[in-house]
């Protein structure tokens, strides 16, 4: 999610709920700990398969092209505007993606195949607003995501999903 510099400033206040400003939030490196807590809620929405079986190809071996059942949300497009550019200059539908509840949380996914592999576009709604969004990228490996770009402080980023993990269990 390559912003510049000037992107990463917290959201002006009184900023309208769809401005760009209020979604871009900042980007927080991520820790093996906090990567692997976002891979358990991917599985959980069904983005990759729960285990590798004995062979161990890793998490992109058998990804899960998520059928779309819900509008794209305006802030996941403006957050990945780069990204939904891209497919729609080769015609891929961006209109719709996959979406599940995870209480608290609702989980956007809008999963495909590019040049580089598997890429998933992820963003996670908490009461109606911006929580974070992320993306996985095959090209990346293991180390998929990096980052990850959130209006919330670590700390609550990091309760929220594991509340959505403890809710799914």
């Amino acid at each position: 999610m390559g912003r510049s510099p000037a992107d990463t400033k917290p959201p002006k206040s009184g900023s309208p709920a769809g401005g760009v400003r209020s979604v871009r939030g900042r980007e927080i490196r991520l820790s093996g700990t906090f990567r692997a807590l976002l891979h358990r809620l991917e599985d959980k929405l069904g983005l990759f398969p729960a285990e590798n079986g004995p062979e161990g190809h890793g998490r992109f071996y058998a990804p899960v092209l998520l059928p779309p059942n819900k509008d794209v949300p305006e802030a996941m497009r403006m957050l990945f505007e780069p990204e939904f550019a891209a497919l729609e200059r080769v015609g891929k539908s961006v209109g719709q993606c996959h979406a599940r509840r995870l209480h608290p949380l609702v989980v956007y996914c809008l999963p495909y195949y590019y040049y580089d592999g598997f890429t998933a576009l992820l963003y996670a709604e908490q009461d109606g607003q911006v929580l974070a969004a992320w993306k996985e990228q095959e090209v990346e490996g293991e180390g998929s995501p990096a980052t990850v770009r959130t209006l919330a402080q670590s700390g609550k980023f990091q309760a929220s999903i594991q509340e959505a993990l403890d809710n799914a269990s």
